[in-house]
């Protein structure tokens, strides 16, 4: 069931959608609430006033409408109108014993609403369970970093509905209905193929989301955004999908390109494409490279010529054996941070020192700006492959590449290549 939640301001804000089961209207957005006509309301709309007063002025009138009630558990009095109403419960974090007591409430309602911003996947499955104990109808949904997968898979998290927005969020951490539409489609349903992206919290406004899931429009395939806090928790997720799901294939970023793969098959070495075989195998590879090896040839980067890595993560250590094997000798690695740099300078034979000057710079930190590095620590550079991207505003490194007439390959156009790259393993590995 979907609720489609929008801020009401007047009768012009009544709308009707083919995609909404319900459609929730947010009263405290209203700009005259005190001539709000209650006639309008149906049976198909959920009536909600959030305010910082205890008293809500219009409950007896959002209880004479037509419409659902939305409560907060703290508003609920007696009245006799409950079999219309939505009792919520509200929580900044996941708390199993406010949960459970809320759950064993004997109030005759419509539902039970419960949301909670979900540090951790197992929150969500611990809350889940409660659900599934308790026998009662529950709508579950969480905020934050997990929003986009648990409103995704809301269905099979025991809950009754999903909340979205249309065009203004009306509740921190909802997801938008062109969001769920874009990775879910009508459903996710059990057996469908499933992919993803496993990385941090960035994963959640990573490009691949829309790229993949446009290229599975009209099939049944998703893919979906894993934002782990650890490799150990990513399994954990793998595990719980593939009790429900076919998996298929997986990106890898940031930061377990190599924790990833070690923790899960007691692989060694960086990849950022996981591939589940017909037969059950996991394979492995990095089209990082495959992306890296592209763009130095668009460049025309030279083995002679000289190349300077700013980063000492994943992408830097696995680019530096790639480029030594294609016989660039004149490396150079730099990086915020001195240790795991001179690690890196070690093990790789690396000079520790860079010339004021380099061919090419391959940007790896999100945390590089020229404007902050202005030909002092940073050598000034002929050429630039920029790996971080924003569909927000373009990089310094390459505002500056741009103005000085600089050949450059910005972070979307090196994705996009890797995901050129990554595609047709996903797709041979169908």
């Amino acid at each position: 069931m979907i609720i489609l939640s929008l801020p009401y301001q007047d009768r012009s804000s009544l709308l009707q959608h083919e995609n909404a089961d319900y459609i929730e209207y947010r009263l405290d957005y209203c700009l005259d609430p005190a001539h709000i006509d209650f006639s309008v309301f149906t049976g198909k709309h959920i009536l909600t006033w959030r305010s910082s007063s205890k008293d809500n002025p219009f409950l007896p009138k959002m209880l004479k409408s037509k419409a659902l009630v939305d409560l907060d558990i703290s508003e609920c009095k007696e009245t006799d109108n409950l079999d219309k109403v939505i009792l919520s419960l509200h929580l900044a974090e996941f708390n199993a014993q406010t949960i459970e007591e809320f759950l064993r409430s004997p109030v005759p309602c419509f539902a039970l609403k419960i949301v909670f911003e979900a540090a951790y996947f197992e929150e969500i499955l611990a809350c889940s369970r409660l659900i599934a104990e308790s026998g009662k109808r529950v709508i579950f949904n969480v905020n934050g970093k997990w929003a986009a997968f648990q409103r995704s898979l809301y269905r099979h998290f025991n809950s009754l509905a999903v909340y979205l927005f249309h065009f203004q969020s009306t509740y921190p951490g909802q997801l938008s209905l062109k969001d769920y539409r874009l990775i879910a489609s009508k459903s996710i349903k059990a057996d469908s193929a499933i992919y993803g992206i496993i990385g941090g919290a960035q994963v959640n406004a990573s490009l691949s989301l829309r790229h993949y899931n446009q290229l599975f429009s009209g099939s049944d395939s998703h893919y979906l955004p894993i934002p782990a806090a650890s490799p150990e928790e990513a399994i954990s997720v793998l595990k719980w999908l593939e009790t429900k799901f076919i998996l298929r294939a997986f990106s890898v970023t940031s930061p377990f390109k190599r924790s990833l793969p070690q923790s899960l098959t007691h692989t060694e070495g960086i990849y950022n494409t996981l591939i589940y075989t017909k037969n059950g195998q996991i394979i492995w590879h990095n089209t990082d490279l495959i992306s890296l090896d592209k763009s130095l040839q668009e460049l025309e980067i030279q083995p002679e010529d000289s190349i300077l890595i700013y980063g000492s993560g994943d992408c830097a250590e696995a680019f530096i054996p790639r480029l030594q094997c294609k016989g660039y000798k004149k490396l150079y690695l730099s990086a915020r941070n001195p240790i795991s740099c001179k690690r890196l300078k070690d093990i790789y034979h690396l000079p520790q020192n860079a010339p004021k000057q380099v061919k090419l710079l391959i940007n790896a930190s999100a945390g590089l700006s020229f404007a902050l590095e202005p030909g002092t620590k940073l050598p000034f550079f002929e050429s630039l492959i920029e790996l971080p991207y924003s569909t927000i505003q373009e990089s310094s490194l390459c505002a500056y590449a741009q103005a000085n007439a600089l050949p450059y390959i910005d972070g979307e156009a090196f994705f996009q290549r890797q995901f050129s790259a990554q595609m047709e393993l996903f797709v041979n590995g169908i």
